[in-house]
């Protein structure tokens, strides 16, 4: 059981650590194009 638990919280944390990654990568992308992007909204950048 407590090896099971631990590789699902592993897991998560990857998943959170690529969404963070993927957020970083867009804001990027949108000051690179000069913020066009940013057109989508603020509740995408939260």
């Amino acid at each position: 059981m407590g090896s099971w638990l631990k590789a699902t919280r592993g897991r998560r944390w990857f998943e959170w650590q690529g969404e963070r990654t993927a957020n970083l990568l867009d804001r990027l992308l949108d000051l690179s194009n000069g913020g066009l992007l940013s057109a989508r909204g603020p509740a995408d950048s939260l």
